[in-house]
């Protein structure tokens, strides 16, 4: 798994769909709403979040009004600015986790691939 941060890929699943509030000055308690990791030098980001450009992201990708999950690549001269406003960085938008990990790509391998790879690093959850 990546990083060893998750156990298996059910894990990376549950973070992704449950809810909860979690308290400023956290330590992480399973649920994320967004994550920076790194892939083969390069930086992305998968997030939850509401970013302010879901609409158009939808509209880009083809994507009905219920896709939320964001994948984008960060410069690396940016990073760990995660402001991204160039839509030409965005990977895909998706409409749960299962999506992102069947359709979502990095290097034409599936995001479930890129979860699990021991190549992986994570560089932040939230």
């Amino acid at each position: 798994m990546a990083n060893n941060e998750f156990k298996n890929i059910e894990q990376f699943i549950d973070g992704f769909t449950r809810d909860g509030h979690t308290p400023e000055n956290y330590l992480f308690d399973g649920v994320i709403y967004g994550m920076d990791f790194k892939y083969h030098g390069r930086i992305y980001r998968i997030t939850r979040d509401t970013i302010s450009n879901e609409r158009e992201l939808q509209i880009k990708f083809k994507k009905s009004e219920k896709a939320f999950i964001q994948l984008y690549e960060i410069p690396t001269s940016q990073y760990p600015d995660e402001t991204v406003d160039d839509l030409e960085l965005y990977l895909g938008i998706y409409d749960d986790v299962y999506d992102l990990l069947e359709n979502g790509f990095i290097e034409n391998k599936k995001m479930k691939e890129i979860i699990t790879s021991s190549e992986t690093i994570i560089l932040s959850i939230d």
